[in-house]
């Protein structure tokens, strides 16, 4: 039996790569966002490639009353969900002494609050069918506090905690999973203007997170150098951390 796949944040980026390697792998794929334009034509494109129908749905995620509208409707067509990954995120970098508190509020509404809604409309659906999984979309940012990162980090941060704790709460009656992606060259990743190391495409990400999705492994975490370098900061003391990333800030090599 095809999985039931629902990816909120799935009209660009990496959701929408994600989209389409999971149709290709046969699974019926729900996408969603705020942007119904950018939906159609998603849909429009991924049904060429794959020749299947791909369900898609306006819902803003910093609105629970739409995401969980979108739900049922999803639950009531399928009369399931076997996979819901939320890959919603906004991003725009500023300096620490310069954060726009209207754009920062908005980043925390659409990263955090969103996936919070995300979890509470689909949790009692998942927990009615008895089977299910909710992926979480986080980042490598979020491991550790980096230049200049905030407040996208900040949301990061608290998402892999999420992740974490519902891991717990949930053990043996949902499979959490936590994404956490290092560079991806998307519409995000193209307003920053410092190096990227392990620079990768949405394509390479989705290939990924697809193979992640389908194995035991609670998270998914790419490039591994990167994202093995940025555990091992993290684990070293404040004072010795803090005076590796400033060395590197100062190089730009991060």
């Amino acid at each position: 039996m095809n999985k039931i796949s629902w990816i909120i944040g799935g009209s660009s980026g990496i959701g929408a790569a994600l989209a389409l390697e999971l149709t290709k792998n046969g699974e019926s794929v729900c996408i969603s966002s705020s942007s119904l334009n950018s939906l159609e034509q998603k849909a429009n494109e991924i049904s060429k490639l794959t020749g299947k129908q791909i369900h898609y749905i306006k819902a803003d995620v910093s609105s629970y009353q739409q995401l969980s509208q979108a739900a049922e409707e999803i639950n009531e067509k399928y009369k399931r969900i076997d996979r819901v990954i939320f890959m919603a995120g906004i991003y725009e970098p500023m300096e620490t002494d310069q954060m726009d508190p209207s754009l920062t509020a908005k980043i925390i509404e659409v990263n955090l609050t969103g996936a919070f809604n995300t979890v509470n409309c689909v949790l009692s659906i998942i927990k009615r069918q008895g089977f299910g999984q909710i992926a979480i979309c986080a980042s490598l940012s979020g491991y550790i506090g980096l230049p200049n990162s905030q407040p996208y980090a900040s949301t990061k941060a608290a998402l892999i905690n999420l992740a974490e704790t519902l891991r717990i709460d949930l053990i043996n009656k949902v499979d959490i999973k936590l994404i956490n992606p290092g560079f991806v060259s998307t519409r995000l990743t193209d307003k920053n203007s410092f190096a990227m190391p392990g620079l990768m495409t949405p394509k390479e990400a989705a290939i990924l997170i697809g193979r992640g999705l389908n194995s035991g492994k609670f998270e998914i975490h790419f490039p591994k150098k990167l994202s093995l370098i940025l555990k091992a900061i993290s684990l070293l003391p404040y004072s010795i951390s803090s005076t590796f990333l400033r060395i590197l800030n100062s190089t730009k090599g991060i």
